[in-house]
């Protein structure tokens, strides 16, 4: 069922509901994230606005969501991506919105607890007329070890898709490298940031692979 999400119980062979009751016109492939350092903290979007469960574990049947009207994208949009930092700091959330128009990135601190704050990190010059199919923001990757570092997936052909920062989406460096879309490179659907002792390993899922590298070099 589009835009479902559901808890199995260990303690006994069945689902329970836990998307939030009411909630409509959700995303095909809809987007939602558990906070990695309390998972008892979950977050869910409808349309452009976030809600917030801070007791996943005892919740069913769609109860206990808090909707956050102020912690939203521009109107008319949906959320399309969202993640929330491990460490340093820890319960950053950031999410994006797609819509009509330019893709906008976010980033709220403290989302276990605020209601409002978030701020616009969205990556200048982007545009987005569906018809020629811009990008759209497929999802957003930050470093377990460092809250700062993130990698912004925009999925779609003919467009630079891969984006990254290292101060908490302040700045940006295009980074698709060898990856490059502007011609026949592949579709880039979701990324991951590894660190693996003094070495951090990037990973980028695209419509025709895997690929890694431990070196960010621009274009």
């Amino acid at each position: 069922q589009q835009g479902v999400v559901s808890r199995y119980s260990l303690s006994g062979s069945f689902l329970s509901e836990l998307s939030p009751t009411g909630a409509s016109g959700q995303l095909f492939i809809h987007p939602w994230s558990v906070d990695p350092s309390d998972e008892t903290i979950m977050y869910y979007p409808v349309g452009e606005v976030i809600r917030r469960n801070t007791s996943i574990n005892s919740a069913v049947n769609g109860n206990g969501w808090t909707a956050l009207p102020s912690v939203a994208g521009p109107p008319g949009t949906n959320v399309t991506a969202l993640t929330v930092s491990l460490a340093n700091p820890q319960h950053r959330l950031y999410f994006a919105a797609s819509g009509a128009n330019s893709p906008s990135i976010f980033r709220l601190d403290d989302s276990h607890t605020a209601t409002s704050g978030a701020v616009d990190i969205s990556i200048p010059g982007l545009s987005n007329d569906p018809q020629s199919n811009g990008p759209y923001v497929h999802g957003i990757a930050v470093n377990p070890d460092n809250g700062n570092e993130i990698l912004v997936i925009m999925s779609n052909y003919n467009i630079i898709g891969l984006y990254h920062s290292s101060d908490g989406g302040a700045n940006y460096t295009a980074v698709e490298g060898n990856l490059e879309g502007s011609s026949d490179g592949p579709s880039l659907r979701s990324a991951a940031i590894l660190p693996i002792g003094a070495t951090t390993n990037y990973l980028v899922a695209t419509s025709v692979g895997l690929f890694s590298t431990t070196t960010l070099n621009g274009s």
